[in-house]
């Protein structure tokens, strides 16, 4: 129908100044489904009665940085004029892929708002499924036109098909009514669909019963996909694997196959080398009944075909009740490219044989003289077979064995240059990038081909570039290394992120791949990224060093410190020790001396690798550190990760100031304290030759005045305790700043089992705030640790004593709510529970005012305790918890008054019962005479 539009179109223009362009999409040309080939060719179109060039020369050269779509786009907008007419029709708009399709219809839109033209777009919808074009065509103010579905068109196609079949006794029938149910039955499941018709008929050709037929109408398949499925199904029930083989080929084939292509590429065995035409079927046609009468051939062409584009969709597009598609459309291009590699690699080993092969003397005189004799009985005429080689100048004395060979060997290179060789060298690359990485065993005869020359390589520069980009990605090393040698390849072509190539293998991190491309003269080893990095800075930031180290051999290294740095890092973290050698040679950059072997070290330091910091503090490079910017002293850096062996090394390289302070404030001493590693606290007290001022550094003090012994305290850490004062015994009763010694904070926390060790000194140490560690003890939760304290002997002589603020230890336990330590502390007869502070309180006032009810308890218990003292503001315990709202306790408190008054309260209540009783009997006896005197 379309067709027939274009030739009315045709007509129309031939005597106006219109141009009419069109596209026919083919689901078998894959060349037709490109976006870029239907923009192209309707440009093409729209230009054909251009005359003039000279602008078009110039439009090209402006445009030259641009894409090829907005080059033609540009061509045609500065060549037609913006009242043009013209007429674009496109058919099998639903045969691109959506990305395809899309990109269409944008470029359309660009041209529609060039020009003045009018769009005939068609698309095929088939039923029960969905396409979603209406959305790309709103911005065309399209109106779309359904074609209505014609049954007599339909009836017609049934009543003819059905008599050919007859005729041709293809379908064979017993009753003559049959044909007229078919055809009744046939039009109404159709729905408009001529193939859906096609291929029951054939299906139904295939029946050899009367009754078979009937069955197979009632139950005929409601659309083409489930008539697809049983068709392969009812044609391959031997289980064949020819059927599945051929549809991948045909349906991934790059330009239709002929017959005698597809015979040959069944042929093939991937892997084997060796051509055995025994091989080749005998019957390709036969093979091809396997597929159902769904793969056809062009009569006209000769070559093989999908019956329908909604085969192709069916084949591959996964469907409802489908896990996958009936063919996978990598695996077939997989297939295809182990096809045409072995092909390729056996036909070449085969004209290599044959041409290398010792030819056998075959003398011609004695090998006709042989064959007259076996022939002379049959041959009446040897009187002039004798005269024929009388006269005869051709020399019977030569060896005719190396004309046969050449005979057979042209007879057979012409027969391969007709069959799938053409297709094979011509579109190879194509199914190889569908293939990559390709398996090992072909992977080896690709190889072969490569270093053969054996292989033509794409004109395309666009296809060449993805091919190269793909090859580097899949380490097909071999292909890479190909394409470098055998093409024009531009190495250093970019992906979508800017990416060049080197970016991609460092970034899959293929050393080989880097080797490789390192190896051209070309490639560009300072290009950058979307976000700026160099190939070297993205290998410094992802490692390993092994994807370094092919730039360091090519002699194509950056050796700037923001790049040189993190590669001498990483390599040191690793412990790449060959690399690290190599890399150290480039330490000229830096102002100070030795600025590498340092980091180096750091690093190494940090990762444990205690070969690499060893061979490097031997090596003559590396002198004194001293402050480096960027580096850490790495003795602090082995204490801070606990790496004794090589904090070890480091003192006993003389190389590092084991005094040295770092930025911080904190000397060596102090961080192997505050991150408690015993071996390493031993070690640095005890290098008495490297350090004689040990009780010195361990006597330091860093922030707020607190010596070492302090941080080991308060990490908790009994092993590094008890090595300081096996070293310096006076350590403990040193105050801090706030003048808190090692056995206050043992008393501050749950550390009894330091306290053990720290009580052999005077507990009771006074603070600048004259607290005692029974103090804190009695402040904190520790039961255990107070309870270590107080049962000290001489116990007896502090109990009652008080800090600054006047408390004494019940006072402290008492405000807290230590109620352990308060029942430990009453339970001491000589303790005072009635002693006052500054403020004139007893520990009771303290607990009430708090809300400490446990504690409330536990003092109103002890005997001979003041319930209701008052403080130097006259107020009671009572009192200070009302005024501090302390429900809890004023109901304590008031419960323990009530207890005491009960007695007297409970007589009040008799009395008062008494007398009330009495005033009532009173009062009846006065209503009782009141009532006698009115009668």
């Amino acid at each position: 129908m379309l067709a027939n539009m274009v030739d009315d179109l045709h007509l129309y223009a031939a005597s106006k100044t219109v141009a009419v362009a069109f596209f026919f999409a083919r689901h078998d040309v894959p060349e037709t489904l490109k976006a870029r080939t239907v923009i192209g060719s309707l440009v093409q179109q729209l230009l054909e009665r251009v005359t003039d060039f000279t602008h078009v020369f110039e439009v090209f050269e402006s445009t030259s940085r641009k894409k090829p779509f907005e080059r033609m786009l540009c061509l045609l907008e500065s060549i037609l004029r913006p009242n043009s007419k013209a007429f674009i029709v496109i058919d099998g708009l639903d045969e691109l892929s959506n990305s395809e399709r899309a990109e269409t219809l944008v470029y359309l839109l660009t041209i529609r708002d060039s020009m003045n033209v009018s769009f005939c777009l068609s698309y095929r919808q088939e039923p029960n499924a969905s396409l979603k074009l209406r959305a790309g065509l709103e911005p065309f103010n399209a109106q779309v036109f359904p074609i209505p579905q014609n049954d007599l068109e339909i009836e017609s196609f049934i009543t003819e098909e059905l008599g050919k079949r007859v005729e041709m006794q293809k379908l064979i029938i017993r009753d003559p009514l049959l044909p007229l149910e078919i055809q009744k039955t046939l039009v109404k499941g159709s729905q408009g669909m001529f193939l859906w018709v096609a291929l029951q008929i054939e299906s139904l050709c295939t029946m050899e019963t009367d009754e078979e037929i009937r069955q197979a109408l009632d139950d005929l398949p409601k659309d083409l996909s489930e008539t697809f499925s049983r068709l392969l199904q009812r044609s391959n029930k031997s289980g064949s694997p020819y059927q599945k083989r051929i549809l991948e080929l045909v349906t991934v084939a790059q330009r239709p196959l002929t017959a005698e292509e597809l015979r040959e590429a069944l042929s093939v065995t991937p892997g084997e080398t060796s051509w055995n035409p025994s091989r080749l079927l005998n019957n390709i046609y036969h093979a091809l009944e396997y597929c159902g009468g769904l793969v056809i051939l062009d009569e006209e062409e000769l070559t093989l075909h999908l019956v329908h584009h909604s085969f192709k969709k069916y084949l591959i597009i996964k469907t409802k009740g489908q896990a996958d598609g009936v063919i996978d459309i990598v695996n077939a291009h997989k297939r295809m490219s182990d096809i045409i590699i072995t092909y390729m690699h056996s036909m070449g080993i085969t004209r290599k044989a044959v041409t290398k092969e010792l030819f056998p003397e075959l003398d011609a005189e004695n090998a006709i003289a042989g064959i007259i004799r076996s022939t002379q009985s049959s041959l009446r005429g040897s009187n002039k077979l004798a005269l024929k080689l009388l006269r005869s100048k051709t020399p019977l004395e030569f060896n005719m064995g190396k004309t046969l060979a050449q005979a057979w060997n042209l007879r057979h290179t012409q027969e391969d240059h007709t069959l799938f060789g053409d297709y094979a060298h011509t579109y190879w690359h194509f199914h190889i990038s569908w293939s990559l990485p390709l398996a090992s065993e072909i992977e080896s005869l690709f190889q072969d081909l490569c270093d053969k020359n054996m292989l033509s390589i794409t004109k395309d520069p666009h296809h060449l570039q993805n091919l190269f980009l793909l090859a580097v990605s899949t380490r097909s090393v071999g292909f890479v290394k190909y394409l470098i040698k055998a093409s024009n390849v531009n190495v250093n072509c970019t992906d979508p992120g800017q990416r060049t190539a080197l970016h991609i293998a460092v970034l899959h991190r293929f050393s080989d791949i880097i080797t490789v491309l390192l190896s051209s003269e070309n490639v560009d080893v300072v290009a950058t990224d979307r976000i700026g990095e160099t190939p070297l800075e993205l290998a410094a930031r992802l490692g390993p060093s092994s994807i370094v180290l092919p730039f360091v051999t090519a002699g194509k290294f950056d050796y700037r410190p923001h790049v040189l740095d993190p590669i001498v890092k990483m390599a040191a973290n690793e412990g790449n020790e060959s690399i690290l050698t190599k890399l150290l040679e480039f330490d000229t950059g830096y102002t100070s001396h030795g600025h590498l072997n340092w980091v180096a070290i750091q690093e190494a330091t940090i990762s444990g690798h205690v070969r690499i910091v060893k061979h490097l503090l031997q090596n003559d490079g590396t002198p004194t550190y001293k402050t480096i910017m960027g580096v850490t002293n790495p003795l602090h850096v082995a204490i801070q990760h606990g790496k004794y062996r090589i904090t070890k090394l480091l003192l006993q390289s003389g190389k590092v100031d084991p005094s040295t302070i770092d930025d911080h404030g904190w000397s060596t001493i102090c961080l192997a304290f505050f991150y408690s590693n015993t071996f390493i606290i031993e070690l640095l007290l005890n290098m008495e030759e490297r350090c004689p001022g040990d009780h010195a550094m361990a006597l330091q003090k860093i922030h707020n005045g607190a010596t070492p012994l302090h941080l080991a305290v308060a990490l908790g850490s009994v092993g590094v305790v008890e090595t300081v004062l096996a070293s310096c015994t006076f350590i403990p009763c040193l105050p801090d700043s706030c003048g808190n010694t090692p056995l206050h904070l043992a008393s501050a926390g749950d550390l009894n089992y330091m306290v053990e060790s720290l009580i052999q000194e005077d507990p009771n140490l006074r603070h600048n705030y004259a607290e005692l560690p029974k103090s804190y003890a009695a402040k904190s939760h520790h039961f255990e640790v107070a309870r270590l304290l107080i049962n000290d002997p001489d116990v007896d002589l502090y109990l009652n004593q008080k800090n600054n603020a006047g408390d004494t230890a019940l006072h402290l336990a008492a405000r807290f709510g230590r109620h352990k330590i308060v029942k430990l502390l009453t339970n001491i007869s000589s303790v005072d529970p009635n002693l006052r502070n500054h403020d004139g309180e007893t520990p009771l006032h303290l607990a009430a005012r708090n809300g400490q009810c446990r504690v409330v308890e536990l003092l109103m218990e002890v005997s001979g305790i003041a319930r209701s003292p008052t403080n130097s503001q006259g107020k009671t315990p009572l009192q200070l918890a009302i005024k501090s709202m302390q429900p809890s306790v004023v109901k304590q408190l008031r419960s323990y008054s009530t207890r005491q008054n009960v007695l007297t309260l409970a007589g009040r209540e008799n009395e008062e019962e008494e007398e009330e009783e009495e005033e009532e009997e009173e009062e009846e006896e006065e209503e009782e005479e009141e009532e006698e005197t009115s009668e």
